[in-house]
């Protein structure tokens, strides 16, 4: 049984943070296919089917904060590190943008520029009806907590009622709304996070990416 993977980046890396500020569990080295391919060998998610899963595409959704570059000019390169990092193990990246928006504060009433991420939601809704409409999987597993996936979740079915929809949520964003409309569900747990780093060094190619310091 075909299973495609279909992951919010940033939906992701905030639950990290959460990780961190919450256990002091460093995590953001996180080696992403090792951790699907642990929800791939659960038996509760092999009573879907008596067939074996395999992987059948993965797709990261993730922005370049280029907006941060003269704040912060290793953030961007810190990320441009962990994408090549992950793409190594057969990810495919689907990238997004970041949109300016004033904002005016309610204390002072000045107003100040706010960047917001746009196109995730869309770019995995999208995603999600394109490859369902190619009847790509039979089973599509969504790493995300963000309720404006249901009508992309909704139509899917509409479209192939025979696909199973697996919602995994990361640490923190666990949401009683989506579990509505799942066949199955996850939390990632802090030790799951632990458990599935990547090695200090990476070598792909000719080249090696390191895990940077702070991470």
């Amino acid at each position: 049984m075909k299973v495609s993977f279909l992951i919010d980046g940033f939906n992701l890396y905030h639950s990290i943070e959460d990780l961190y500020t919450e256990h002091r569990i460093k995590a953001k080295w996180l080696d992403v296919k090792t951790l699907l391919r642990t929800y791939l060998t659960d038996p509760n998610f092999k009573e879907l089917s008596e067939e074996r899963h395999s992987f059948n595409g993965i797709y990261y959704f993730t922005a370049l904060r280029y907006h941060v570059a003269e704040e912060k000019p290793q953030s961007i390169a810190r990320h441009e590190r962990y994408i090549n990092a992950i793409k190594s193990t057969g990810i495919e990246i689907i990238y997004g943008g970041f949109k300016p928006k004033t904002i005016k504060c309610k204390e002072c009433g000045r107003d100040f520029i706010k960047h917001e991420e746009k196109k995730t939601d869309v770019a995995i809704a999208t995603k999600l009806l394109e490859l369902v409409h190619k009847s790509h999987s039979e089973v599509y597993v969504i790493v995300s907590g963000d309720t404006d996936l249901i009508p992309a979740i909704e139509t899917a079915r509409i479209i192939d009622s025979s696909i199973k929809i697996i919602l995994v949520f990361p640490y923190g964003r666990t949401n009683d709304e989506l579990k509505n409309y799942a066949d199955l569900y996850y939390t990632i747990k802090p030790k799951r996070y632990k458990s599935c780093q990547f090695d200090g060094i990476i070598n792909i190619g000719d080249k090696k990416f390191a895990k940077p310091g702070n991470w």
